[in-house]
């Protein structure tokens, strides 16, 4: 195993070796024979590490869905023009409160028992004369009341009482005050689903201002119209002008648009959001605001030319709000953005298909909506490719990523590790002790020299055994008989083949998997402790084919009808016939009975129920293995009564074994199998 070392500057995150991320998606990757695939289900569904669970695209895209569900249940979007009419109600309750406050002083002013005095009897600069002549100035005519009975008329629609406060002389300075914030307020944040650094333009905006806003929207709707009938224009000369408006500073046109779309298509999905009357309520409250029917015709045309440049659902989308609490305009913005936000990452998550496209997700905005854990989590399934690319695991071939030699190998390895942890010690170790013999494995023990042995001397201990024949002095004068030389095991050779079924009912009922990783745990066993062996991997399904072992990772099943057993007999025994001075045996997993059989012409002959002629068949070649001395012991995943009845002939005519077990234990009985016909070689030779 290889480390590599570096600084820490505090950003790497150790979360996990190259190992264990291929052991994680191995299972994947062997049922569908997908590397591309596996990677997807595991960036989707999660896994865990070391005690750790590192989150799952899915469960992070629930919880985004969630997270809308919990706001429409919490939060009433009705409320946002209620709020505004309960402040321009607290207005009208100001200015009423001084203007009867002004009254009472009036009727307080007059003797018991008098009228009113004459305004003409009142000299000018009388403060009780100054009130009369207040009172008496139109609208209002000569009433004491006219003002309150004004205000009580503004009740009612919103953008009724904006036009009316508008154009209302204020006795209250409070009132005042606070009308002109509320009515600038409403208007920055209206003008903030359009542009985001509107709204300080908007702030006190004199006549220069708005001229200079609606030349802005003038060029901005010429740009666009001609954008969407492919004409020529100047992006960089209107962000000269108007670049102000635009903080995000966008690169081009289509970035421009882009961010506009999602402003105005964020605003119009809360007012789809609120009941058919507050929505005509606050549209026609935008109206009253804006004041300029210029200015509103130019930001009609700019949504419309929206719509057109960029077509899509999304301008129609609505959430259906049923909470109780309230929220303000600004805060039913920031809300809308969020669930729009959370709603586009969701749907970006459920189809992300590799970890580079990860790279594309806000990192920091999915620590905003979800927190630290799921951001850190985002952060970590990206890095997964790069882990197993930097590990020499995987590789990138042509746009597509595809397993190493050494990756197939490591997950061999992982395979046969799995298996052992189900075996007892004593079955899972080295062969028996061997024979002592020629022409095998050192062994590490001594014996003297003998005419045929390999030429292994242990020279100190030669040297000695020449001091104490011959006695202390020098020269030392060594002989034949002086020589000592490494024990070697005797070694017998063995090839074995190992038929997998690859028929459609493997993965149907649950096997494919455990077939897989038995032989990657056997190829694994067999190149690393007996790298003598000769191993075959051969699949079947209506007809047969050897498969290398590098390509059983991406090994898929096939979806064609037919067993052909006699097939992968027949190819398994003439490529055992290449090895006559090994110990040959053949290992077949399979979950039914033979259906299929070869013509003699080489097509394939299939039948359900099977026939008697593809049993026969079958069992022909079972003899011409018995007759070249070919052991043939059968995994059977399934009980059926036909397959039963021909394993029984099979065993019958091969004296081999047969083995009922299910995917959890396969690969426990086939290393077992494989690891007692070792010793029984050694044993035998």
């Amino acid at each position: 195993m290889r480390y590599r070392y570096q600084r820490w500057d505090g950003t790497q995150d150790p979360w996990a070796e190259a190992d264990d991320v291929l052991e994680n998606l191995s299972d994947d990757l062997l049922e569908f024979g997908d590397l591309g695939q596996a990677l997807r289900r595991m960036m989707q569904r999660g896994f865990s590490m070391e005690g750790r669970r590192i989150t799952g695209l899915q469960s992070l895209a629930e919880r985004l869905r969630n997270m809308r569900r919990d706001a429409m249940r919490r939060y009433d979007m009705d409320s946002v023009v209620q709020g505004i009419e309960d402040d321009l109600r607290e207005v009208r309750r100001m200015e009423r409160d001084e203007v009867s406050d002004r009254m009472k002083v009036r009727e307080e002013s007059a003797r018991p028992g008098e009228q009113a005095p004459d305004l003409d009897s009142l000299p000018e600069d009388d403060p009780l004369s100054a009130l009369e002549r207040e009172f008496q100035q139109p609208p209002f005519g000569d009433r004491l009341d006219p003002r309150l009975d004004y205000l009580d008329n503004l009740e009612g629609r919103p953008a009724d009482a904006i036009k009316g406060l508008q154009s209302y002389d204020f006795k209250s300075p409070e009132a005042e005050a606070k009308f002109k914030e509320l009515v600038d307020k409403m208007r920055q944040q209206m003008m903030q689903q359009y542009f985001r650094g509107a709204e300080q333009a908007l702030q006190n905006m004199t006549p220069e201002d708005m001229a200079r806003m609606k030349d802005m929207l003038s060029s901005l709707n010429d740009m666009v119209r001609k954008h969407n009938n492919g004409e020529p224009y100047d992006f960089d000369n209107f962000m000269e002008q108007f670049g102000d408006f635009f903080p995000e500073n966008p690169k081009n046109l289509e970035e421009l648009l882009e961010t506009l779309a999602q402003r105005i298509a964020m605003a119009q999905a809360m007012m789809n959001s609120m009941s058919p009357e507050m929505r005509s309520r606050l549209e026609e409250l935008m109206g009253s605001l804006m004041g300029d029917a210029d200015l509103m015709f130019q930001m009609n045309e700019l949504a419309n030319a929206l719509r057109q440049a960029m077509p899509g659902d999304f301008w129609n989308q609505s959430y259906n709000f049923g909470g109780d609490e309230s929220l303000d305009m600004m805060q039913a913005m920031q809300l809308m953005e969020r669930m729009q936000e959370s709603e586009d990452l969701e749907r970006y998550m459920r189809g992300v298909g590799k970890p580079s496209d990860l790279n594309e997700i806000d990192v920091d905005r999915v620590g905003d909506l979800l927190g630290d854990d799921a951001a850190r989590d985002v952060r970590r399934l990206r890095e997964i490719e790069k882990m197993l690319e930097e590990a020499g695991y995987v590789e990138r071939k042509a746009g597509r990523l595809d397993l190493t030699p050494q990756g197939v190998r490591r997950i061999g390895k992982q395979a046969l590790g799995k298996v052992y942890q189900h075996l007892r010690a004593a079955l899972a170790g080295e062969h028996d002790k061997p024979e002592v013999g020629r022409g095998g494995e050192i062994t590490g023990d001594l014996k003297p020299y003998e005419f045929g042995d390999p030429f292994h001397i242990e020279v100190k201990e030669t040297v000695f055994e020449a001091v104490r024949r011959s006695g202390a002095g020098t020269p030392v004068k060594i002989k034949p008989e002086d020589f000592m030389v490494e024990r070697t095991e005797r070694k017998v050779q063995a090839a074995t083949a190992l038929l997998i079924d690859l028929s459609l009912s493997m993965p149907m009922r649950g096997n494919w998997v455990a077939a897989k990783k038995v032989a990657l745990a056997l190829h694994a066993l067999i190149s690393t402790q007996f790298p003598r062996d000769r191993l075959f991997l051969i699949g079947f399904s209506d007809y047969a084919r050897r498969v290398q072992p590098e390509e059983l990772p991406n090994l898929g099943w096939e979806e064609v009808y037919g067993t052909n057993m006699q097939h992968a007999l027949l190819l398994a025994r003439r490529l055992l016939g290449q090895h006559r001075g090994a110990s040959r045996q053949i290992l077949m997993v399979t979950d039914g009975e033979p259906t299929a059989h070869l013509l003699p012409n080489g097509e394939v002959l299939f039948n359900w129920p099977p026939i008697p002629q593809t049993f026969e068949e079958t069992l022909k070649e079972v003899s011409r293995c018995s007759k070249d001395g070919i052991v043939i012991n059968t995994f059977m995943l399934d009980r059926s009564p036909y397959l039963m009845r021909f394993i029984e002939r099979m065993t019958q005519l091969n004296q081999g074994r047969a083995f009922f077990t299910s995917p959890e234990h396969l690969g426990e009985y086939v290393l077992l199998d494989f690891l007692e016909s070792k010793r029984a070689m050694l044993r035998g030779a």
